[in-house]
């Protein structure tokens, strides 16, 4: 996330993440990436499609646990599936849109996941709930969460 900080001033770069996360997650069907409008798009103007939609905290009780668990079903997809992650998910960078799809917005920091990470993210769960302390550590250590070595003090 950190190298992307100065990818986040391009907005080509933000308009080129959105394009492939919505290619990576096109089997989604309740998720919706505005477009952007390639001609209108330089390094420091972002052009997208209008999207009509309201906040998380706009909507009633029922609507705000469906796009809850929409957000939840496609953080598991980012993480476990695609490997290709929004970096930024909070709710200022989620809509609830007219036909009930969660739009996800604000592509400038988008990161990858590699194989070995999305193992260890699963691992860590399994490891958690079998109270699998170890096992747990050496996730940790392979998502770069812990050093190789422990420190000694």
């Amino acid at each position: 996330v950190g190298s992307g900080l100065l990818e986040e001033l391009d907005f080509r770069q933000e308009a080129d993440n959105a394009k492939e996360f919505a290619e990576a997650h096109s089997h989604i069907p309740f998720l919706r990436v505005p477009r952007s409008v390639p001609q209108y798009v330089t390094e420091r103007v972002l052009t997208l499609e209008w999207v009509d939609g309201r906040k998380l905290t706009d909507l009633p009780p029922p609507d705000q646990r469906k796009m809850v668990k929409m957000g939840i079903d496609i953080c598991f997809s980012q993480l476990f599936s695609t490997g290709i992650v929004h970096a930024d998910p909070h709710y200022g960078n989620m809509l609830y849109d007219n036909d009930g799809k969660l739009v996800l917005l604000d592509f400038g920091l988008v990161t990858r996941v590699t194989p070995e990470q999305k193992e260890a993210m699963a691992g860590s769960i399994v490891h958690t709930l079998d109270e699998d302390w170890e096992g747990l550590i050496e996730d940790y250590r392979t998502l770069g969460l812990l050093p190789s070595q422990p420190a000694i003090w």
